[in-house]
Order: C-alpha cells, then structure tokens, then sequence
C-alpha cells in the first residue's frame, strides 16, 4: 500500500510539475488597460489605453512608440502592413498611423473626417489594403493603401443593405469577407471593391462581435467569435456552433471574447468564468487550460514560440508557461528545406515526407493567405508556382497524413 501511495504522490507531482498556467509576465503600462497584443518583425506590440508599446525582449520591457503625441490613447488594436507599416484604431477618435515603423506618427482621417468612432480595423496582405469600418452613425467601410493620403470609401454594396456596420473582415483563398453588426455576412472576389451578400443562416443568437481579430479563414471554413464560437462551411452561407463544453455566463449562454490561430491550435476565451479552451480539430473538441485568475482575454498572440495574451481591464501581458525560453520557435533547426530563398514566382520543396501533405502560406500575423494539397516524395524536390501576393516574410507550413508538422520561414519578393 504504502508503494502505491508513493507512486500515485510522484505521479501527482510529475502531472502538476507539467502542467501550464497562465502568469502575469510584465506590466506594460501601469493602471492602463491593455487592449491588443500582436508578434511582428521579431517584437511583441501591445496596442492600450495608454497608446502603443514595443518589446524586443520578450515583453520584459516596453518602449513607450507614441510617448508625447497628443491625443494618441485608447487604442484598441493594431494592424501591421508587409512593408513595416502601422496603423491603430481608437475606440472614439478614428485611426493613427506611422509610416516608418513607429518613429514618426500622424492622424490617419482624410476621405472620413474627424472624432469618429471605429469598430473595424483589418490589413489584406494580398491587395495590400487596409480596411476600416464605422459604425453609427456613420456606417461605412473604407480601404487605403498604406501609402495613400486619405481613405476610399466602398460603395459598391449590396442594395437595401441599411445601416451597414462592419466589424470583422478576414481572407479566404481569393475572397474577402465582412460581417456587420447585425450579423450580415458580406464577400468580395475583387479584393473589397464590390461585395455580395451571404445567408449567413444560423447567426440569429450571435452576440457582438467587435474587437481584434475575431473573424478567421482556417482551410476551407471560417470561424467567427460572436457569444459563442461559429464555423461555416460553405464561405458564411450557413453556420453552426462549435463552442461544446464551454461554460455558460449566467448559466444561460455562452460568451467568448476571443478567438485566436496560431497555425495550429485555435485558442478561445470566455467571459463566464474566465477560461480558455483550446482546439486542433478546427472546433470539433475543445480542450479547457486555465486561466488568468483575473478576467477574459481580449487578445492572444504566438511569439518565438509561447503563447501571450492581454486581459480586459488589466495593464499586465500574460503568458502561458514559463515563456518563451520553454518552447521551440520558428527559428529552431528547419525541418524542410525551401529554395529559393527568397523566392519570386516558383518555390522548391525538400522534405521527409512522403505522400499527399497540406502546404500553407501564413503572413507575419498568422494569416493564412494559400492552403493546397501536394503529393510529395521523401527527400525528392517539388517545385510549385506561388501566389502573387505582397513581398514580405512568410512561413510555410506542412501537415501530413500522419498529423505531423514541418515548417520554415521563407521571403517572397
């Protein structure tokens, strides 16, 4: 007996000793809220009340981008364009932007004008566009190159379509799409200039939908965080709920206020009771690992490696585990070899595998912009034609049959 007391003990700790908890890693701006959380160029971006933070180790420490703009606060969330770009959207006083990576900044409100409030802020880093949506009593979406001089407001839309309120937009393949407010899902084949509108079936108990990045394309399906987690099938035509086993707020509904991808997992977190659940099936089984002990995550983001995240109401960054030292990164040894690198119109694939394998092509925010299937031959190359998309850094990811993962950075030009 006493055997067995011990090795349930050691088992107890072993299993204890594994487990991964979320941990206050630093406070970015003490007693402002932090609002979004985004990896880019090698760097951690926290967009707060307090205006836009930068870390290059990690998130130990931040540098203050907008220190001394006046009027630059309550930033919502933040967006980055292939050519270093940035734009952030205030919660009431429209978009600011820096042209040169955070040195400089300037009010972004030619083509919509001032003290307006914004519920859609979204880079396409296949047109290269930046998308804004306002809500009342505007109603309008607008695109702009990042070089542009002010906004253009779209105006082919579907008609009677009253009081459009955009405030989610993602890519699928060579589709856009948009959901407003009132859960009217809208997709575009030319790059956001004309839209069409879906069925968008099944919505009827969506709650809201505003804040960053709730609205994904992963392969053939979309999610969308809206009260609870919705996927459809058939480009928004119709949906269905795939939020099984997540707590209800109120013992009524269930209540996401995130919904996250790194490539792999899609992450989601609930307000009820302050979760976060996980899935690799996209949505069919969902795994509950912890939370913060504080309140629901606003946003997540993958940086070398470990997951972060900011939480609603709180100054602090968050992570899952011990950091990054913990986990491996992209800039572990590669498992595949992609030549050349960069590559312009053709890319070579050497790789052990063997056999039909999914190959994506995900941008800098974990974007996926081409997903196809691809029959391979261990250690044999396979040359593909790319996509015409914007130069930039890439990564490239391959799943066999097997499940298993190989993947590689590599720049398009």
């Amino acid at each position: 007996m006493k055997t067995i007391f011990t090795t349930f003990f050691l088992l107890l700790i072993s299993m204890f000793g594994m487990a991964q908890n979320w941990q206050a890693h630093s406070v970015v701006s003490q007693y402002w809220p932090n609002n979004d959380v985004k990896s880019y160029g090698g760097k951690l971006y926290v967009a707060s009340n307090d205006g836009l933070f930068s870390s290059s180790d990690n998130g130990s420490t931040w540098s203050h981008l907008t220190a001394g703009q006046t009027g630059f606060t309550d930033l919502a969330e933040v967006v980055f364009t292939n050519n270093g770009a940035i734009f952030a959207r205030q919660i009431s006083y429209g978009i600011v932007r820096s042209l040169d990576g955070g040195s400089t900044w300037e009010v972004d409100t030619a083509g919509v004008g001032s003290n307006y409030g914004t519920d859609l802020l979204y880079y396409d880093g296949v047109s290269d566009k930046v998308f804004l949506g306002l809500g009342y009593d505007k109603y309008r979406l607008y695109y702009q190159l990042p070089s542009d001089a002010g906004w253009t407001e779209v105006t082919n839309l579907p008609a009677g379509l009253n009081n459009f309120s955009p405030v989610q937009m993602t890519r699928k393949g060579d589709r856009l799409f948009v959901i407003d407010i009132y859960k009217r899902v809208l997709e575009s084949s030319d790059d956001g200039i004309s839209w069409i509108q879906k069925n968008g079936s099944g919505l009827t108990d969506a709650g809201s939908q505003v804040g960053p990045g709730r609205f994904l394309a992963i392969g053939n399906d979309l999610f969308l965080s809206a009260g609870g987690v919705w996927k459809s099938t058939d480009d928004g035509d119709s949906w269905i709920r795939v939020d099984q086993g997540f707590a209800l707020s109120f013992d009524l509904y269930v209540d996401t206020r995130c919904l996250y991808y790194d490539g792999t997992t899609l992450y989601a977190s609930t307000h009820a009771d302050r979760m976060t659940y996980k899935s690799t099936d996209n949505g069919t089984t969902w795994t509950d690992f912890g939370g913060s002990g504080e309140w629901f995550f606003k946003a997540m983001t993958m940086h070398n490696g470990s997951l972060f995240g900011v939480i609603h109401m709180k100054d602090s960054l968050y992570v899952l585990g011990n950091g990054p030292s913990s986990i491996a990164s992209y800039d572990s040894k590669p498992a595949i070899s992609l030549y050349p690198n960069p590559a312009n119109e053709q890319l070579s694939i050497l790789s052990s595998f063997n056999g039909n394998t999914q190959f994506e092509i995900f941008d800098r925010q974990a974007r996926m912009i081409m997903s196809s299937t691809i029959s391979l031959e261990r250690d044999i190359a396979f040359k593909m034609n790319l996509p015409k998309i914007v130069s930039g850094l890439y990564f490239i990811r391959l799943t066999n049959e097997k499940g298993e993962v190989q993947q590689q950075k590599i720049i398009i030009e």
